[in-house]
């Protein structure tokens, strides 16, 4: 909570506010991690890293959303110190781990796997999405390290599950035309 206080207290002005709101949002259910693999889907021989990102988001979503944050309960900041001066209303489900961690960063590990450049550069964009959900206050820095624990789970879970079914599944490959 230290921590987060500290960000409060000497972080906090109109400026970085815009800036972490922007951040928050454009993580909101992942969204920009979606258009990115939309446009990589439209060339051929990029929609296996669409496939793996969307299947790493999606394991992500199963084992935050659906399964630690239901089974943890774990209230959240802004819950437990409320403050005047929120950005944004504070949610009321669970902060552990981090769904926007999650997403970011199980989407960026899948860029980094394919494109080192632009790899980086995404995971630079995690990491600042990240440090906008302790900024606006709505997470803890053990959620943001299970968002991220959680993403490199769910990578790996997409990268050998595409991997297996394309491999194995002959029909997938005619389906999505990746050549």
């Amino acid at each position: 909570m230290q921590l987060l206080l500290f960000i409060q207290s000497h972080f906090r002005n109109d400026i970085m506010d815009k800036i972490m709101i922007f951040l928050s949002k454009i993580g909101d259910n992942g969204y920009i991690w979606i258009l990115i693999g939309m446009c990589l889907f439209l060339y051929k021989n990029q929609r296996i890293v669409t496939i793996k990102m969307y299947g790493a988001i999606f394991y992500g979503a199963l084992i935050t959303n659906i399964t630690l944050k239901p089974l943890l309960n774990q209230i959240r900041p802004c819950i437990i110190h409320p403050l005047n001066n929120l950005l944004e209303v504070c949610p009321d489900d669970s902060s552990f781990p981090s769904g926007h961690t999650t997403a970011a960063f199980a989407s960026a590990i899948i860029l980094r796997i394919y494109y080192k450049k632009v790899g980086n550069f995404a995971l630079v964009l995690a990491s600042l999405i990240a440090i906008s959900r302790l900024y606006m206050f709505e997470h803890f820095p053990s959620d943001i390290f299970g968002g991220i624990l959680v993403a490199i789970i769910a990578a790996y879970l997409s990268s050998k599950t595409v991997n297996y079914l394309f491999k194995n599944i002959t029909f997938l490959n005619k389906i999505i035309k990746f050549h």
